[in-house]
């Protein structure tokens, strides 16, 4: 696909230019999503989990990618991370630039959590209201209604959405970069940079290592 989308007509020609593995930066794929890590990792173990069909948002994608999509969070949890805590999240752009993706087509961010992280005083920050649990059928009504919202899970328990509209851009990986002060959120500015290059190499040999034992 030719488009201005970053993981339709980009993700691996930013991987080439930089010097790191493109198609091979692949550690889990089917028919309809893909993992790799990001190309500026907040931390090192950051992947993302993306949709091979350009939608923009898991609550738009249909019942296979879903499927697909949980299939591929629970080999994150068991085969590459190991038991160790995890934390899932998407900004669910269902409209255009909204929900403060910086991407509008699905992807899913896996970052190991940090310790002392409160993912809910960080969002009540910004976003006043209520959360709800994030099953299919809620994540589909969003789509439908054009409720953008943004996800998270931690560890494959419950998840939760918040209805939302406007956010600051990369609001996760700010919380995220938020507890390591010497981390740079925003993941143009440093991607080439020597530390973000060394850190997406890093995540690659975890993600690669843990999954020849399987």
């Amino acid at each position: 696909m030719q488009c201005d989308c970053c993981f339709c007509d980009g993700l691996f020609k930013l991987n080439k230019s930089i010097g790191v593995a493109a198609e091979e930066s692949i550690i889990y794929e089917d028919e309809h999503i893909f993992v790799t890590p990001d190309i500026a990792p907040v931390r090192d173990g950051h992947f993302l989990i993306v949709s091979k069909k350009h939608v923009s948002s898991f609550g738009n994608a249909n019942d296979l990618i879903f499927a697909s999509l949980e299939k591929a969070k629970e080999h994150m949890k068991n085969h590459v991370f190991m038991g160790n805590d995890i934390l899932f999240f998407e900004h669910g752009a269902v409209i255009e630039k909204m929900a403060g993706a910086c991407i509008d087509h699905a992807h899913m961010h896996v970052i190991p959590l940090p310790s002392g992280i409160n993912i809910e005083e960080f969002i009540s920050v910004f976003i006043p209201s209520t959360k709800f649990e994030a099953d299919r059928e809620n994540l589909v009504k969003c789509a439908k209604e054009k409720q953008p919202y943004i996800f998270y899970e931690i560890n494959r328990e419950k998840s939760w959405y918040y209805p939302v509209h406007f956010l600051p851009h990369q609001f996760f990986r700010m919380m995220v970069c938020y507890h390591f002060s010497n981390t740079e959120f925003k993941w143009r500015a440093h991607f080439d940079k020597p530390e973000s290059i060394e850190s997406f190499q890093r995540t690659l040999q975890m993600g690669r290592r843990n999954n020849r034992l399987l």
